[in-house]
């Protein structure tokens, strides 16, 4: 639960912390971070294209964790499979790990945390309220 707005809260897969000066993503030892696992399927090539970015709806969760945690960081593990089902498959499946971080020093990564803020809070009023959020929220940006 969020310390500054206790309406927020989220449920972490992991939690993160650097050990080394030298990492894979160039993260200041100390550093806390979030880790998301997600996992989902692909019947061919365009499916896997489509995994290569991570979908919108992961992203904006990874930004909504940073904002209630204050953390650093969210990486996501992605594991991806696709069933055997050709002869040539010989029924085994094929099996995709795949990687991506979300960093709160990157470009643009305080606006979005700013612009979540804000929806968020608009959310909460509405429901405070008692009137109905709209099933989606526009956020700018």
């Amino acid at each position: 639960v969020s310390e500054e707005l206790p309406f927020l809260a989220c449920t972490l897969d992991g939690e993160l912390t650097v050990s080394a000066p030298d990492n894979p993503w160039e993260l200041p030892e100390g550093s806390k971070g979030i880790l998301e696992c997600k996992t989902g399927s692909f019947r061919g090539k365009r499916d896997l294209e489509q995994w290569e970015f991570l979908p919108e709806h992961y992203i904006w969760q990874g930004v909504h964790q940073m904002l209630v945690t204050g953390w650093d960081y969210v990486i996501f593990a992605c594991r991806i499979r696709r069933d055997g089902f050709r002869e040539e498959d010989q029924g085994f499946p094929e099996i995709r790990t795949m990687y991506r971080i979300l960093d709160r020093r990157s470009d643009g990564m305080r606006h979005q945390i700013e612009d979540l803020v804000e929806a968020e809070k608009g959310f909460w009023k509405m429901v405070r309220e008692g009137r109905r959020p709209p099933r989606k929220i526009r956020i700018r940006t």
